[in-house]
Parts: C-alpha cells; sequence; structure tokens
C-alpha cells in the first residue's frame, strides 16, 4: 500500500464501493468480479491495487490445512443447507451464533473421518451466522448466509 495511507477508495466491480479501511462486501450473484483498491497518503502517494474475484454461491469451503476441508451449501440458503467435514478428527463440535453472539445450536459428533451433516431450519431468520467447528487440534468459523 501507500505508505502510511490515509484515504482508501474500493471499488468491488458490483456497483459497491467503500471508503473505509477494511471493508466488507456482499456480493448478490455469481460472476466474475474486478475488484480495485486506491490507497493515498497525506502526501499525496497513490498506490492502486487489482484483484479477479469469482464468486460462487453454491458452496464455500475452507480449507484448514492440506488434510482438513470442510464445505456449507447452498450459500446463501434458506435455513436448509448441507455441511460436510473431511479430516482426521475424531470427535467434532459444531455450533451456530448469530452475529449478536447468541447460540443457535451446538452439538458433538463422533465421526470417523468424514461427516455430512443436513440442517434444516427455515425457522432462522434473515441474516449472517457462523458456523464455528472445534475439535481437539483447532477451532475454525465460517460464514454463511440466510436469506
Amino acid at each position: 500500500l501507500a505508505s502510511n495511507a490515509s484515504i482508501w477508495n474500493w471499488n468491488f466491480g458490483d456497483g459497491n464501493t467503500s471508503t473505509m479501511q477494511n471493508p466488507s462486501n456482499i456480493y448478490q450473484t455469481n460472476g466474475t468480479y474486478i475488484v480495485n483498491l486506491e490507497a493515498k497518503n497525506e502526501i499525496g502517494c497513490t498506490k492502486s491495487f487489482l484483484d479477479t474475484l469469482i464468486i460462487s454461491k453454491e458452496i464455500s469451503i475452507v480449507e484448514i490445512d492440506n488434510e482438513i476441508k470442510a464445505s456449507i451449501y447452498p450459500n446463501p440458503n434458506n435455513g436448509e443447507f448441507v455441511f460436510k467435514y473431511e479430516g482426521k478428527s475424531k470427535n467434532l463440535n459444531l455450533s451456530i451464533f448469530s452475529t449478536t453472539g447468541q447460540l443457535i445450536f451446538i452439538e458433538a459428533y463422533d465421526i470417523n473421518d468424514k461427516i455430512t451433516i443436513e440442517f434444516n431450519d427455515k425457522q432462522l431468520s434473515k441474516g449472517l451466522y457462523f458456523l464455528e467447528m472445534k475439535d481437539d487440534k483447532f477451532t475454525k468459523t465460517m460464514k454463511f448466509i440466510v436469506e
């Protein structure tokens, strides 16, 4: 970045922009988007960065390391979704939290390296949720959206 940047101009390629230092953006449709960041410091030095994002809302994948993979799909969803996990865990604890930290769901599973769980909770309000995976070696959180 421009050294000691104080002004940030983001263009997310979907019509949304931001002047925040660390913004977030939710893409509403699948597609390829070119994200542009222009950072400027107080003496006027400017640096631009471009990156191409490919958004596929059909699946969200987290790779914890080379041997552990987890996915939620579809994402976004209507409260019905599938969680898949592949790794070396024998026990896996899953929790779902709202953005306010409210615990929505918690369950412990005995697994043999793989598990597929179908969630069906159409009572979930629209919004962003966090699914936390935990075993004796790691804790990882994935985001999903209910529309």
